[in-house]
C-alpha cells in the first residue's frame, strides 16, 4: 500500500442494504461489457460506455415471522434479473413478481453460478466461473453489527446467451438466439450458507 493518491477515470461500486431482515443465504452478480473503442486524437476521446450491462440477486425470501419461517424451505428462491444490451435493444427485467420460472445452479466451493429465467417469448442464461482463490470475505450487516457473511470476487467470467422464442414462420418456430455476451472482471458474491 501507499499513501499516494491514485488519480485517472474507473468505475465504482457503492450499495445501501434496504429492509428489516437480511436473508441467510444469497447470491449477488453485475457485470458489464464496454465499448473500448478509441480515437485517433485525445481530444475526440469519449468516456467508455456500457453496450451490455447485467445484475442480480437472488435466493430463499428473509423471513423474519415464526410461524412463516416454518414453511421457509418449500418456499420457491425469489430473482431479480436485468439484463439491457444496446447492441440488441434488448430491455429485460426478471421480477419476483413476474411469470417466471428460474432453474438456478449454485457452487460456491467451485466459484460456479447458473441462472435460466424463462417466461413466455424470452429465456435468459447467465454463466459466471471465478476462481476460488480469487474470492475474498467481505463484512454483512447484522442485528449485533457487521460480521463477515459473504464471499466475493471482482474478476469472475460471465458468458450470457439471450433467447427469443419465435411461433412464425411455423418451420422455424422455437427458441433462437438474439446474443451472446461473454464478459471480465464482473463481481460475485456468495453469502449466507451459499459460502463454500
Amino acid at each position: 500500500m501507499t499513501d499516494e493518491p491514485l488519480t485517472g477515470e474507473g468505475f465504482a461500486h457503492m450499495e445501501k442494504n434496504w429492509g428489516r431482515a437480511f436473508p441467510d443465504k444469497w447470491v449477488w452478480a453485475q457485470g458489464m461489457h464496454l465499448n473500448r473503442q478509441r480515437c485517433k486524437e485525445p481530444s475526440e476521446q469519449q468516456p467508455d460506455s456500457p453496450e451490455v450491462v447485467f445484475a442480480l440477486a437472488g435466493g430463499p425470501l428473509p423471513i423474519s415471522s415464526p410461524w412463516l419461517g416454518r414453511v421457509a424451505s418449500v418456499l420457491p428462491r425469489v430473482w431479480l434479473v436485468a439484463y439491457h444490451s444496446r447492441l440488441s435493444n434488448l430491455q429485460w427485467n426478471f421480477r419476483p413478481y413476474d411469470p417466471t420460472v428460474y432453474r438456478v445452479n449454485i457452487d460456491a466451493c467451485h466459484g460456479t453460478f447458473r441462472l435460466t429465467a424463462t417466461r413466455l417469448r424470452e429465456s435468459l442464461v447467465i454463466t459466471i466461473k471465478a476462481s476460488a482463490d480469487t474470492f475474498a470475505a467481505l463484512l454483512c450487516p447484522t442485528s449485533t453489527g457487521f460480521r463477515k457473511g459473504s464471499v466475493h470476487s471482482f474478476v469472475a467470467e460471465a458468458h450470457i446467451e439471450a433467447y427469443m422464442y419465435h411461433v412464425w414462420p411455423l418451420s422455424h418456430a422455437g427458441w433462437q438466439l438474439i446474443e451472446a455476451q461473454d464478459m471480465s472482471n464482473v463481481a460475485l458474491e456468495f453469502g449466507g450458507q451459499y459460502r463454500c
